[in-house]
């Protein structure tokens, strides 16, 4: 079988509506509670799903409603839900209004589907039809079924193409926070001196064992999987407490993977068939909201590295500042964190 793009079930997720609701609620809805609301008229609303711990500004969750045509054009003021029949409160006042969808409906879709290949002359091929759904971006997946154990050996692939292969990276436009002319959202992006308390970071700097840093820095932290650097941002002073400001920033992070050096073989000892890369991971969301943590993942090899992640930086972040968690999978060395609007 080869995976098929075109071969699958997917099903646009349905819209919603979605109302924010705050702790003045004494009887949270059930699924299949029904109400009404004056921006909708006389059209019964039935509650779908009731998502808890989220929401915008002091909410405590949200309702997402069926009974009517999802469209963009809500407006995402405040109102009143008044109830019909269930279990929740007559009325609730809920403090914003939009399309909202269902997380299983975004998530549970199965992209693409299993289509059986024919055997010709002792060969699986591909028809030129099937090429635009089968190879997803430069890959091809083919899944072997037997009704018994089987051994696979001599496996050969053979291709052919016209054109060579397209590399589309953004970081070929690179361009390094110490370029950008917007502000540093970050107060102190190096750290402080070696074997110092920095008040900044909250951690005792070290020094480069070979005396090699970035450009502006004396000193460097190094995180693992249990040792991490973290900071929270102010949301008005990155502007997040306004809804209408929103855009990309990047988290740049300078780091290395520099392991000590040993002469007996114990140890991350580097040799000619080591895997000499460790992983930077950047968990970054909403301070104290963990349901909004995302991580970001980058290979960082023994050569300072200039890492860049783009994060979408969301508005209407009322009271909640900007998380950042940078750890990795083995030691691993940081000597500049910094944070730009592009």
């Amino acid at each position: 079988y080869v995976k098929d793009i075109s071969a699958g079930s997917y099903v646009r997720p349905r819209r919603h509506v979605r109302f924010d609701f705050t702790a003045s609620v004494t009887n949270i809805p059930a699924v299949g509670d029904v109400y009404r609301c004056a921006d909708f008229g006389n059209t019964n609303l039935t509650v779908a799903e009731i998502v808890m711990g989220q929401g915008d500004g002091a909410a405590i969750g949200y309702i997402l409603c069926s009974g009517v045509s999802g469209n963009n054009s809500y407006d995402n003021h405040g109102g009143t839900l008044t109830k019909r029949s269930g279990s929740g409160d007559d009325t609730i006042e809920f403090t914003y209004k939009s399309v909202g969808y269902r997380a299983d409906d975004l998530t549970a879709q199965e992209l693409g589907g299993w289509t059986e290949l024919t055997q010709a002359d002792g060969e699986y091929k591909l028809s030129d039809a099937q090429l635009s759904t089968c190879i997803f971006r430069d890959r091809v997946d083919f899944l072997i079924v037997a009704e018994k154990a089987f051994n696979l050996t001599h496996i050969e692939a053979d291709w052919y193409g016209s054109q060579s292969k397209i590399y589309i990276r953004k970081e070929l436009n690179f361009l390094s926070n110490l370029a950008r002319e917007t502000d540093e959202w970050i107060g102190q992006p190096t750290f402080g001196e070696a074997g110092q308390e920095d008040a900044f970071w909250h951690v005792i700097p070290t020094t480069a064992s070979d005396g090699c840093y970035p450009l502006g820095c004396s000193s460097l932290v190094e995180v693992d999987p249990e040792n991490s650097i973290s900071l929270t941002l102010n949301d008005v002073v990155l502007g997040l407490n306004n809804k209408f400001k929103s855009g990309t920033a990047i988290l740049e992070v300078w780091a290395r993977y520099f392991p000590e050096e040993y002469t007996d073989g114990s140890g991350n000892q580097i040799t000619e068939d080591s895997y000499d890369y460790a992983v930077l991971k950047a968990e970054t969301g909403m301070n104290n909201r963990p349901t909004s943590y995302v991580t970001l993942k980058e290979r960082v090899n023994t050569h300072w590295k200039v890492v860049q992640f783009p994060i979408e930086l969301t508005g209407g972040m009322y009271n909640y500042g900007f998380h950042l968690k940078l750890y990795s999978n083995k030691p691993l060395q940081i000597a500049k964190v910094s944070l730009k609007k592009e």
